[in-house]
């Protein structure tokens, strides 16, 4: 990636992730408690707040639970954070979870 070339798609952003030193949101894993899978574009909130929107979720066969991809707010990237999804059907407690969610043996 070359700073001093001329524009391309994406530079700005790129640039911008560069010179603030980090970036607001990022892709976070989550693994749910119980069985309701979420839905795409459900809200992800922790301490009364939401800190970002589920991309994708599946049941898991590896772990035995729901498991989903969400884009978060950086101060909630640690592994092992407590974090709520918010269904149609109610709230479901969860935790970030480190990616890959399963790792080969």
């Amino acid at each position: 990636m070359s700073f001093t070339k001329g524009c391309y798609i994406g530079q700005e952003t790129v640039a911008r992730v560069k010179y603030r030193g980090h970036i607001n949101r990022g892709l976070s894993g989550i693994v749910l408690e119980g069985d309701r899978v979420p839905a795409h574009g459900d809200a992800i909130t922790a301490e009364d707040k939401e800190i970002g929107r589920v991309t994708s979720a599946v049941r898991s066969i590896a772990l035995g639970k729901p498991i989903a991809l969400g884009y978060i707010r950086r101060e909630y990237f640690a592994a092992g954070s407590a974090v709520t999804i918010v269904t149609g059907q109610g709230s479901v407690p969860a935790r970030v979870a480190e990616l890959p969610f399963v790792r080969p043996a």
